[in-house]
């Protein structure tokens, strides 16, 4: 998969997890690479690799709002 794609690819990810909304996330790192797993408020358990920083950043304030409640 070419950068741009994956770009494009992460986008709709990160637009269906903001929607949805994040319950909890954690991050791991193995060979080089990280991976990222998702819980949603629906239920949904999610994965993706290497994600940009801004993307987290997003998440992250995400699921921080959805604890507050």
């Amino acid at each position: 998969m070419s950068k741009k794609n994956k770009a494009y690819y992460e986008d709709l990810f990160v637009k269906h997890l903001l929607e949805v909304g994040v319950k909890t996330w954690c991050k791991s790192y193995d060979m080089g690479y990280y991976y990222y797993c998702f819980w949603l408020l629906n239920g949904e358990q999610r994965f993706w690799t290497n994600m940009s920083e801004k993307h987290i950043e997003e998440i992250e304030e995400n699921a921080k709002k959805n604890n507050k409640k």
